[in-house]
Order: C-alpha cells, then sequence, then structure tokens
C-alpha cells in the first residue's frame, strides 16, 4: 500500500511540475512588447527627459485623435521644448502608473509676470508703418501663436508645431501619427499636439526579452519523476498479476558452518549451558563470543582452561580426549624403563 502511495505521488508531482514549466512559457510569460497609454485632457503633452527611454529601446510613439483631427509628434531638447510650450497649460508624462498606464500631471496655464512684460516692451524696436503692398500678405499668413483654421474646419486649439527647426524627428497625420525614437546622448522630451478640439490619446511601445528560465527544468524534472512513479506502478502491477503480494526471500548460502559439541559443565558455563550429548551449531560470531565468555568465567574462578587449579602438579586434560592403544611392544610395557646392561 505505501509502495502504491508512493507511486501516486511522484506520478502527480511529475504532472505537475510539467505543468508548471509549460505554464511558464505560455500563460504567465510576459509580454513581447510593453505597451503604455494615457489619454490627457489637454491639447498639448510634454513628456519628460528619461520617459522615452524608460523601458527598452527603441521606442514607437502613437497618437490617436478622434474626427480625423490633425496631430503632431515632435521630439526635441527639454529647453527647446519647454521654450515652445511656454506659459501654455499642457499635461505632463512623468512616468507609468502601472504595466500599462502612464502617469500624467495636468499643467495650468500661466499668466505673464508684470516685470518680464516690462523688460520686453522697453527692448521691443518700434513698429514701422507697413506699406500697403506688405500689410495684405502679412495679414493673411497666421502667426505661431495665433489660432488658426483647421482642415476640417474647426478652430486650432493650439499653434501648429509641425516644421519648426526645433525637433530632431517629427511626424504629423490626420486621425492618428507614428513616431519610432532610437535612444540618443542627452535630455530629450516628446511633444504631441492636437490641433483641433478633441485631445490626443498617446501610446508608447517598447519592446522586451522574454525569457522563460523555467520551461525546461520543469519539462526534465517533471518527466523524471513521471517516469519513476510509472516504472514503480508497473512493478507493483506485475507482482500483484503474478500473485507475489509479498516480499521475495531469497537463500543466502554462506558456505559450512562446523558443527561443536559442548560438554556441559554446571554453571561453569556462561555463554552456553547444554547437556554433554547434545550437538549444537553455532556460527562464528557465536563462537568467538562463547570462547571470550569461557575464559573470562575461567580467569575469575582462577582455572585453566580445562577447569583444574593452574598448578604444575596437575597434568593437562583436554575434555574429550582418549588414549590411543599402544601398537608397539615398548608402549604395551607402559611407562616403566628397560633395565640397564650389566657391565
Amino acid at each position: 500500500m505505501l509502495q502504491r502511495l508512493i507511486a501516486a505521488v511522484l506520478g502527480v508531482l511529475g504532472l505537475l511540475a510539467i505543468g508548471l514549466g509549460v505554464a511558464s512559457s505560455t500563460v504567465w510569460r510576459g509580454e513581447d512588447i510593453l505597451v503604455a497609454t494615457a489619454s490627457p485632457h489637454a491639447h498639448l503633452v510634454v513628456a519628460d527627459p528619461g520617459v522615452l527611454e524608460l523601458a527598452g529601446n527603441p521606442v514607437t510613439v502613437t497618437v490617436h485623435a478622434a474626427n480625423d483631427t490633425p496631430v503632431v509628434i515632435a521630439v526635441g531638447r527639454d529647453t527647446d521644448v519647454a521654450g515652445w510650450v511656454g506659459t501654455e497649460a499642457h499635461a505632463e508624462v512623468t512616468g507609468l502608473a502601472g504595466w500599462h498606464a502612464l502617469r500624467t500631471e495636468p499643467v495650468a496655464k500661466q499668466a505673464p509676470t508684470p516685470a518680464a512684460s516690462a523688460a520686453v516692451e522697453s527692448v521691443a524696436p518700434a513698429p514701422a508703418a507697413p506699406t500697403p503692398a506688405a500689410s495684405e500678405p502679412a495679414a493673411s499668413k497666421p502667426s505661431a501663436s495665433a489660432t488658426g483654421e483647421s482642415a476640417s474646419g474647426a478652430t486650432a486649439a493650439v499653434a501648429d508645431p509641425s516644421g519648426s527647426d526645433l525637433w530632431v524627428l517629427q511626424a504629423t497625420g490626420n486621425g492618428t501619427a507614428t513616431l519610432t525614437w532610437d535612444a540618443q546622448p542627452g535630455r530629450w522630451s516628446l511633444l504631441v499636439a492636437s490641433l483641433g478640439e478633441p485631445s490626443p490619446v498617446i501610446e508608447l511601445a517598447w519592446p522586451r526579452t522574454v525569457t522563460t528560465p523555467w520551461l525546461w527544468p520543469g519539462v526534465v524534472g517533471g518527466a523524471l519523476l513521471l517516469l519513476t512513479g510509472l516504472g514503480l506502478g508497473a512493478r507493483l502491477w506485475l507482482r500483484a498479476r503474478r500473485g507475489l503480494t509479498e516480499p521475495e526471500w531469497h537463500p543466502v548460502l554462506t558456505g559450512v558452518v562446523p558443527a561443536v559439541t559442548v560438554a556441559g559443565s554446571g554453571a561453569g558455563t556462561s555463554a552456553v549451558s547444554v547437556d554433554a550429548t547434545q550437538t549444537v551449531v553455532l556460527t562464528r560470531r557465536q563462537l568467538r563470543e562463547a570462547e571470550t565468555a569461557y575464559g573470562a568465567a575461567n580467569r575469575r574462578r582462577g582455572r585453566g582452561a580445562s577447569g583444574d587449579p593452574p598448578t604444575g602438579a596437575q597434568p593437562l586434560r583436554i575434555a574429550g580426549a582418549r588414549r590411543e592403544a599402544p601398537t608397539d611392544a615398548r608402549s604395551r610395557a607402559g611407562d616403566v624403563p628397560p633395565p640397564a646392561p650389566v657391565p
């Protein structure tokens, strides 16, 4: 039962690891392009320096406006963009408010200070009397700060920034315009202008390098766990089919084990106490332990290996030893030496 549970757990873990690895490269995989949008309620939008390079390079700027309203996208140095906008009301893009939203802050129109107006009037030259021939063309061409007519007939809310030599890159269009900017050294700002009543919708898109580091580790590790669980389950199934529900025991041959006969010695034998005629088969370890215990018991009693006091008067007797019958005449005569010859 435990082995079946282990096989099932391994299989489930393998499938889970494979699923997580695949999901990390599909469902949880990040987008290759990060797109952030903003819909400020302003006809002029300025992006601070660093916003264009915020999440990658290059950045694609797309501007939309309703009713095919003319829109302008321009990139220039931050000082040039700030000088062109001046004190006009606009929206300022400062960064990301989320993964897909730009953070914008409205900037109200600023009134010129009296000191600055007086300084401008003091250095401004006196206007010359226009000639009749020159006054008519001048009246037909509006200035950059004056409001002009849009292509659709609606009155433009801001001046048209297109065509200025302040910009290093610009794009225009009716209803939509797109510009791609490669990062360059320096402080660059983005200017977006809508020349009609609808406010522009800005979209910045950056390419991203998305990696999936957990795909192959999850798939390979999960496959190994799944194969291990399937192998263990198949082994259990085959054993159950053969009727081998219990563990298999295999005989182990250890060689010939000597049989020893232990003579009973009463309480003197601490390791083995059996009858003198009983044959006990002991292992090598038991033989060593019996020998050690027997020797220790004899030493405590002050006896030798035969059980008799260790004195020179006692002959050494070996248990179980027997005397052989004499085979020659000298042995049959006993231990009496032969008579010495007479000189």
